[in-house]
Parts: C-alpha cells; structure tokens; sequence
C-alpha cells in the first residue's frame, strides 16, 4: 500500500501550498489595494497580468507538480514588488521593459505553439524560468530556485528552435 502512502503525502504536500499560495495571495490583494499614483499603472497591470497567468481557474491541473510550492514565492515577489514602488517606480519601470524584453517572445513562441505547448518540456521550462526572473529583477531578497538572466532565458528559448 506504498501507492496510498505516497498519494496522502502527495495530498498533504498539495494541501500546505494550497495553503501558502491562499495566505500569499490574500497578502498580495491587502498591498495592491493600497498602491496608487501616477507611474504605478503599468506596474499593478503587469503583475495583475502575471498573477492571473499563475493562478487560475485550471491552475492546479496544469501548473506541474515540481513547481506548485514556487507558486506562492512568485506571488510574494509581486507583493513585494508592489511594495516597493513607492519608493522607486522609475526603477521599477526600468526592470519591466527588461523583463518584457524576453517575456513577450517566450509567449509568443507559446501562442505559435498552440494548445498543447505543455507537451513541450523545454518550453515550459523556459516558461517558468519567467517566473525566476520576475524574482530575481524585482525581490531578489526571496532567492530563485536557480540561476536566471534575460540571456540564459533567450539561451534556452533558441536552443528549442
């Protein structure tokens, strides 16, 4: 019965960053309430955008299981990111157009790749490799699961062809 055995623990591993990524969200929507100002707008609808594409209606289906206790991580950098801006927006403006740099031509190898891009374990990969640099650019003090740069996402991005 190491099948049922390994299925509880996978259940309660499931429960805790179930768990986690509530508390994380729920912490995420107290400091995107308070932000507000000019200079803020792009920033609050990137991480809007970056949040609904982490956490969905199908997100616990398709997000893989290596990366479900990343989630609420990604989810505190956005806060943290948020919490930031109010002392240096033109920074954080800086940091998105080098994230949008090599975020937009992942997505759009994505979208070319139709709706089984999940398929394609490099891919997704390089997908989540995203997240890591959304850590790395705007809270670093959180650490990434590993090392991550606009020119190893690229790297990888070009080696899937």
């Amino acid at each position: 019965d190491t099948a049922i055995a390994k299925a509880g623990a996978f259940s309660a591993e499931l429960q805790t960053h179930l768990q986690d990524i509530v508390a994380a969200h729920s912490h995420y929507f107290g400091i995107a309430a308070k932000v507000d100002g000019p200079g803020r707008i792009d920033a609050t609808r990137d991480v809007h955008a970056q949040l609904q594409r982490l956490v969905h209606r199908r997100f616990l289906s398709v997000t893989p299981p290596s990366k479900m206790g990343d989630i609420a991580r990604f989810i505190r950098a956005a806060a943290r990111r948020l919490e930031k801006l109010d002392r240096d927006a033109r920074t954080d403006s800086a940091r998105l157009s080098e994230v949008l740099g090599v975020e937009e031509p992942v997505f759009k190898r994505i979208r070319s790749a139709g709706r089984y891009w999940r398929r394609n374990s490099a891919l997704v990969e390089v997908r989540w490799m995203l997240e890591e640099l959304r850590v790395s650019v705007f809270a670093q003090d959180l650490g990434t699961r590993q090392s991550v740069s606009v020119k190893r996402i690229t790297r990888a991005l070009d080696a899937i062809g």
